[in-house]
């Protein structure tokens, strides 16, 4: 049931519906608290519904979720510790760290490299960056189309991410 409220929760986002997105990676933040965390689920899940947070303009809540992120991630886990940087760099206004995390993510991980470079263009594009946002946005662009995530290109090209303060 967790898995399929984190797979319901990334759909639901690349859909648009970000309070749905929410609903469910909540569900499944709840059953790791219920049956026993998993650490490395529940880190990827928590920085991922930090995002959907930021998104909706809520930033306590979000930095909430980074921390909690942050504090679960395993050492071992590539894909927790570059999601946990990337919600703790977004956190703290921290581009550089947000780079960093994205370097983390070995290239044979594409959508997720994908992910952190979309979010990396939302920091680069709250603190002034457009061009880099840019550069960051088109090399997410290239990796989701050459995972064949439709989904993602499509949501890229519809509703690119915008400055937000």
């Amino acid at each position: 049931m967790k898995f399929v409220a984190v797979y319901r929760g990334a759909i639901e986002r690349l859909a648009g519906d970000l309070a749905a997105a929410e609903r469910e990676f909540r569900a499944a933040l709840e059953i790791d608290r219920v049956v026993g965390e998993e650490l490395d689920d529940g880190s990827q899940t928590a920085a991922r519904l930090a995002f959907v947070l930021w998104q909706q303009g809520r930033d306590d809540e979000a930095a909430t979720m980074a921390a909690i992120s942050v504090s679960s991630a395993p050492t071992e886990s590539v894909a927790a510790q570059a999601l946990s940087r990337a919600a703790r760099a977004r956190a703290s206004r921290d581009d550089e760290l947000a780079r960093a995390a994205v370097k983390l993510v070995p290239d044979d991980m594409l959508n997720l490299r994908a992910d952190l470079l979309v979010e990396l263009a939302g920091g680069l594009q709250a603190s002034g960056d457009d061009r880099g946002a840019a550069e960051a946005l088109e090399e997410a662009f290239r990796l989701y189309v050459r995972k064949g995530n439709l989904a993602a290109t499509e949501l890229l090209r519809a509703d690119p991410p915008r400055r937000q303060a």
